[in-house]
C-alpha cells in the first residue's frame, strides 16, 4: 500500500513588512511580497485598505513625486499582478501617516482565483522633532489630614508661534502628556511583567549591570508584594520567567571562579560582583526556589574572588583597571573629584570607604550561607572591613560615603554605629520637599503663582541627583534599622525621595533606583500603609473643558498604576486628594523641538560630542557612515568620566544589526574604551568603560532596511554618565539631505517602476535596437522584477564576476532594476593546417591561429598552451616567438614559431581566447627521414565555445538598498 503524500505548502500567500517606527509626516513604503507556489500562473489583486490614519502617495506622470508635499488619495488602493509559476513579486505601497503621533494599522488584502490572504502591520508614529521630556512627581500624604490640594503646571504653550521670531517653541502636533497615580510609596507594581530598565528608566539593557538591575527590580517588586500581602502567583510566575532570562544574561559575563564583567570584553569589577552577590542572595527564598534558583556555588565563587581584593588594612579596592579608571565615580576613593569640599584623596582621607562599605553590606547578608572554610575567610574579611570603616569614620566628610558607611556598620552591629548615626544625622539637609543627604543643596521644583495658587513645575536636572537619591535611601535604611518604628523624620525622607523621581517607575539611574526600592519597601512594610489606605484622587485638566477623572485607591489595588493620556497639552492640572493613606501622583509631558537653543542643558558641563554623517556618493543615500567623537571636559570632578552611554537615533528605516555592530565595530576596538553595543531598529546605544579628556573618534555604517522618504530634518545623539545621568550632553544635528528624498528615490512605490519599465520598453529599447542593428549587435531588455535570475545567465561568469554580484545584490534589494544587454557575435578560432603536424627535429615550424568574426573595436587576448600548460615568452627552449597581426576585415592571426624543434616540443598545442573559445593541433617531432610536414587542411581541433560577450549599457533605475 502506497503512503499518501501530504504537502502543507500554501498555494498562494503574501508577506508584509515596513519600518517599525517613523516620524510624523514621513513617507513610508509597505513592502508586500506575493508568492505563487503553484505550477501555473495566477492573477492577484492586491488591495491596500483605506484608513483615516494614512493616505496613499500617488506618483505623477513621468515618475515624478514631491518629497515634501506629494499628491495623496484616501480609500482603498488596488493593483493587479500576473505571477508566473513558482515566482514571487514584490510590490511596495507608499503611504504617509495623517496622525501626529500614535500607532497606525495597515491592512493588505490579496485576492486570487484560489484563495484570499490578508495581513496587517502596525507602525508606530513618533512626534516630529527632537523630543524634550519633563517629569513632575509628588507624594499625596493623607496619613494625618483628610484633604490635600496640589496644582501642576504644564510647561507647553497653546501655540508654538513666537511673534516676530524665526523659531518656534515646539513642532506642531508634537506635544504629548499623561497623568499617572499609584498608591503607597514604593512605585507601580508591574506596569509590565516582567519589568526591566526600559520600562522603569526608559533605557535599553545590554551590560551585566543593566541585566542585574532587571533581575533585582523584579525581585524587589515581588518582595514588596509578599511583605504587604499582595502576592499573586500567576503574575509572579511570569516575573520569575523573566528573572531566569536576566540571570542567564548575567551569567554570560561570568566565568567560574572569577568575578563579574561589565561586558564580555571588559575587566572584572569588585563593585559589580558584590552587587550581584547581594541580589542573588535576596533571591534565595525557599518558597521560590522551584521558580528561580541561583546556584550557591556562583555566590561562593564570586565571594571568594571578592576577598582577593581586600588590603592588609581591611579595605576593599577595585581591580587594577577600575582603580585607575573607575566605572562608577562615587565608589572611587575620590568621591567628589579633586577640587570639591568633600574631596577625600589618598593624602587627605580614606580612599576606599565607599567600596569597602558596599562589600561589607554584602558580607553581612551572605555570611551564614557560605560553606566551610569560605565562611571563615569571609567572617575574617568582614571583621577587618568593619575595623577599617570604624577607623576611617571620623575622617569621612562626604554625605554619600557617610550614609553607606553608617548602614554597613549598623548591619554589622558595630560599636561605632551610634557614632556613625550621629554624624549622619548631623549631615542632613532639608527643604520644602523633605529631608535628604547630598553634597550640595537640592532646590525644590520651581513654583509658578497664579491666582494665589502654587503651580508646581517639572523637576530639573541637578548636580548630584543620582548620588543624593542613593545616599538618602541608605540614610532611610539606617534610621529604620536603628529605630524600628516609623516617625515623622522617616515620612519627610520618603516625601523627598518621591519628589525626585524622573521616571514613572524609577528614579535617576539603576544603582539609586534599586537602593530606593529596598528602602521604600522597608518603610511601606513597617508603616503598614496598605492597611490604612482608602483614598480618592480627583484630576481636572483645565485645557480640556469637562475633563475630570476620579481614581479610587484601596488596599486591593493599592500599587497598581493608573494612567490617563491628555488631549490638549497646555494649561494646568488641579489635584484633590481625599481619604487616608499615601499615593504618588506624576505627570509626564514631552514636545519636539527643531531649534538648538531650546534643547536641555546639563547642570554641569561634562561632555562634548561631535556627530558627523557621511552619505555615500553613489545611488540614493542608503548607506550612511556615522562618526562619533566624544570627550570628557569636567576635569574638576575627575580626570575620567566613569561608565558612559551614547544613544544615537537612527533615521527611520535605517539600522545596523547587532551582529554587525559587535563584530565590525566593538570587536575591532575603534575606540579604546568601547565595551559593548545595543543596536535596534530605532536607536544605536554604545557603552564605554570611561571617556577621557582626549577626543577619540570612531564610526559605523547604517544601511537602509525599509523605504522611508521625506525624513525628519533633525535627529539627536545623547551622551551621559551611565550611573549619573545628570552628567549629559545633547547633540542635535541637521539631516536635510534625507529630508529631500522622495518615495521613488528610495524605491518605495511600484508606480514608478511601471512607468519606467514602459518608457524603457517603448522608447529607449527601440532606439537602441535601431542604432545597433547595422553593426550586428542584438539588444535586449532584462527586467529583474519579472522573474530574471542572474545566476541563470549563460555568460562567461569568470569574466563578469563583479557584474553578476552586482546583479544579485540588485535583485535582492531592488523593486525594478532594469538592464539593457547587448549580444555581439562570438569570434571563431581555427588553426591553419592539418590536425596533426609532423616536423623533423632541428627544423623550424609555425603554428598559425586564425580568429574570425571580430568586432572592429574589440580587443582579443590570445593564449597558447602546450599539453595544458600555458606558454609564456620563451617556451621549452631558445628560438621561440609569438607574433600577432590583424587584417582589416575583422580577422586576427596569432602565430607561434619554433626555430629549432626538439623532441620536448612534441605534444598538443592549443590556441585560446579569454572568452573561452579554443582550437588545437598535435605536433609530432621525428628523427631521421620522413615525408614533409603536412600543413594542409583546416585544423580547428575542438570548436570554439559559443559564449556571448556582454556589454551593460548602465541603465539602472533607482535602487533600494544602496547608498
Amino acid at each position: 500500500m502506497t503512503a499518501a503524500v501530504h504537502d502543507s505548502t500554501r498555494l498562494f500567500y503574501i508577506t508584509v513588512e515596513a519600518a517599525e517606527e517613523v516620524r510624523a509626516h514621513e513617507q513610508v513604503s509597505i513592502r508586500v511580497v506575493a508568492i505563487n507556489t503553484m505550477q501555473t500562473e495566477i492573477y492577484v489583486l492586491l488591495i491596500l485598505k483605506g484608513s483615516d490614519d494614512y493616505k496613499s502617495i500617488q506618483v505623477e506622470e513621468g515618475g515624478y513625486v514631491f518629497s515634501y508635499n506629494p499628491r495623496t488619495t484616501g480609500g482603498d488602493h488596488q493593483h493587479l499582478l500576473l505571477i508566473p509559476p513558482g515566482e514571487a513579486i514584490e510590490v511596495p505601497f507608499p503611504i504617509v501617516p495623517t496622525i501626529d503621533q500614535g500607532t497606525i494599522e495597515v491592512t493588505i488584502e490579496a485576492l486570487t482565483q484560489i484563495r484570499r490572504d490578508e495581513e496587517k502591520i502596525e507602525i508606530h508614529v513618533l512626534a516630529e522633532g527632537v523630543e524634550m521630556a519633563e517629569h513632575t512627581s509628588i507624594l499625596l500624604d493623607l496619613k494625618n489630614r483628610a484633604n490635600v490640594f496640589q496644582f501642576f503646571d504644564i510647561g507647553v504653550e497653546e501655540s508654538p508661534i513666537v511673534p516676530y521670531q524665526n523659531w518656534r517653541r515646539y513642532v506642531y502636533g508634537s506635544p504629548a502628556a499623561s497623568l499617572s497615580v499609584f498608591g503607597d510609596v514604593v512605585g507601580p507594581t508591574f506596569p509590565e511583567v516582567p519589568v526591566n530598565q526600559e520600562v522603569l528608566l526608559g533605557r535599553a539593557s545590554q551590560t551585566a549591570e543593566q541585566y542585574l538591575f532587571d533581575f533585582a527590580a523584579n525581585l524587589w517588586t515581588l518582595k514588596y508584594l509578599r511583605l504587604t500581602n499582595q502576592f499573586n502567583w500567576d503574575e509572579a510566575k511570569k516575573a520569575f520567567n523573566g528573572m531566569n532570562v536576566f540571570y542567564a544574561a548575567i551569567m554570560h559575563k561570568f566565568n567560574e571562579g572569577q568575578g563579574l564583567k561589565y561586558t564580555p570584553i571588559s575587566n572584572m569589577s569588585v563593585w559589580l560582583t558584590a552587587t550581584a552577590v547581594r541580589h542573588f542572595n535576596e533571591a534565595n527564598f525557599p518558597d521560590w526556589e522551584n521558580f528561580i534558583y541561583v546556584d550557591p556555588k556562583v555566590i561562593s565563587d564570586m565571594t571568594a574572588w571578592i576577598l582577593r581584593y581586600q588590603t592588609r588594612e581591611g579595605a576593599f579596592r577595585e581591580t587594577t583597571y577600575y582603580s585607575e579608571y573607575p566605572l562608577i565615580l562615587r565608589m572611587d576613593g575620590h568621591p567628589w573629584g579633586y577640587a570639591g569640599e568633600w574631596n577625600n584623596s589618598v593624602e587627605e582621607g580614606p580612599r576606599d570607604v565607599p567600596l569597602t562599605a558596599h562589600v561589607l553590606i554584602t558580607l553581612n547578608q551572605i555570611l551564614d550561607l557560605l560553606p566551610g572554610r569560605l565562611r571563615g575567610d569571609a567572617s575574617n574579611a568582614r571583621l577587618r572591613a568593619k575595623s577599617y570603616l570604624e577607623y576611617s569614620l571620623p575622617k569621612i566628610k562626604d554625605p554619600y560615603a557617610l550614609a553607606i558607611t553608617a548602614y554597613a556598620l549598623i548591619m554589622a552591629k558595630s560599636v561605632e554605629s551610634e557614632v556613625a548615626f550621629a554624624l549622619l544625622y548631623k549631615a542632613r539637609r532639608e527643604n520644602d520637599n523633605g529631608v535628604y543627604w547630598s553634597r550640595e543643596p537640592v532646590p525644590v521644583n520651581f513654583i509658578t503663582w497664579e491666582n494665589n495658587r502654587p503651580f508646581l513645575n517639572p523637576k530639573g536636572e541637578e548636580t548630584w541627583d543620582a548620588l543624593s537619591i542613593e545616599a538618602t535611601s541608605y540614610a532611610l535604611l539606617v534610621h529604620i534599622q536603628r529605630e524600628g518604628t516609623i516617625n515623622i523624620l522617616h515620612e519627610r525622607i520618603v516625601s523627598w525621595l518621591n519628589s525626585m523621581r524622573m521616571n514613572t517607575g524609577g528614579f535617576i539611574a539603576s544603582p539609586d533606583t534599586l537602593v530606593a526600592m529596598e528602602a521604600l519597601t522597608e518603610y511601606s512594610w513597617r508603616a503598614r500603609l496598605r492597611d490604612i489606605t482608602d483614598m480618592s484622587v480627583t484630576l481636572e485638566v483645565t485645557a480640556t473643558p469637562g475633563w475630570v477623572e476620579t481614581v479610587h485607591i484601596g488596599n486591593r489595588s493599592i500599587a497598581r498604576l493608573k494612567t490617563f493620556d491628555l488631549e490638549n497639552i497646555w494649561g494646568h492640572v488641579n489635584i484633590v486628594g481625599r481619604g487616608a493613606g499615601q499615593a504618588v501622583l506624576q505627570m509626564d509631558y514631552s514636545y519636539g523641538i527643531d531649534w538648538d537653543p531650546l534643547k536641555d542643558v546639563p547642570p554641569v558641563d561634562a561632555y562634548e560630542l561631535d556627530v558627523h554623517e557621511t552619505y555615500h556618493n553613489f545611488r540614493n543615500k542608503s548607506l550612511i557612515t556615522v562618526e562619533l567623537c566624544p570627550r570628557w571636559i569636567n576635569l574638576e570632578e575627575s580626570p575620567v568620566s566613569g561608565g558612559v552611554t551614547i544613544e544615537v537615533e537612527n533615521p527611520s528605516g535605517y539600522r545596523i544589526t547587532q551582529g554587525e555592530a559587535v563584530l565590525n565595530v566593538v570587536r575591532k576596538r575603534p575606540h579604546p574604551t568601547l565595551m559593548d553595543v545595543k543596536a535596534d531598529s530605532t536607536t544605536t546605544v554604545w557603552y564605554f568603560s570611561q571617556i577621557s579628556s582626549e577626543a577619540h573618534c570612531f564610526n559605523y555604517t547604517l544601511r537602509r532596511w525599509y523605504p522611508v522618504a521625506n525624513l525628519t530634518r533633525f535627529r539627536v545623539a545623547n551622551i551621559y554618565s551611565t550611573f549619573q545621568p545628570e552628567r549629559f550632553y545633547m547633540a542635535m544635528f541637521n539631516v536635510t539631505a534625507l529630508y529631500a528624498l522622495d518615495i521613488c528615490a528610495v524605491c518605495g512605490s511600484y508606480q514608478y517602476f511601471i512607468q519606467e519599465r514602459r518608457r524603457l520598453s517603448e522608447v529607449v529599447l527601440p532606439e537602441l535596437q535601431c542604432y545597433s542593428a547595422p553593426y550586428g549587435v542584438e539588444v535586449q531588455m532584462v527586467d529583474i522584477q519579472e522573474g530574471f535570475r542572474p545566476n541563470e545567465v549563460d555568460y562567461a561568469s569568470f569574466r563578469y564576476e563583479d557584474l553578476l554580484q552586482e546583479l544579485r545584490h540588485c535583485y535582492q534589494h531592488s523593486c525594478g532594476c532594469f538592464l539593457l544587454v547587448s549580444h555581439f557575435g562570438s569570434p571563431s578560432l581555427d588553426i591553419i593546417g592539418s590536425p596533426d603536424v609532423y616536423v623533423k627535429a632541428g627544423s623550424a615550424v609555425d603554428l598559425k591561429c586564425k580568429i574570425s568574426d571580430l568586432n572592429e573595436e574589440e580587443q582579443m587576448f590570445v593564449f597558447w598552451f602546450h599539453n595544458g600548460t600555458r606558454i609564456l615568452d620563451v617556451p621549452d627552449g631558445p628560438g621561440s616567438s609569438l607574433k600577432a597581426f590583424r587584417l582589416e576585415n575583422g580577422v586576427d592571426f596569432e602565430t607561434f614559431s619554433i626555430e629549432e624543434t626538439q623532441l620536448g616540443h612534441a605534444g598538443n598545442y592549443t590556441c585560446q581566447v579569454a572568452e573561452g573559445q579554443q582550437a588545437s593541433v598535435v605536433l609530432h617531432v621525428i628523427q631521421g627521414e620522413r615525408p614533409q610536414a603536412m600543413h594542409e587542411g583546416n585544423s580547428s581541433g575542438r570548436p570554439g565555445c559559443q559564449v556571448a560577450t556582454v556589454v551593460i549599457w548602465t541603465l539602472f533605475t533607482r535602487l533600494r538598498g544602496f547608498g
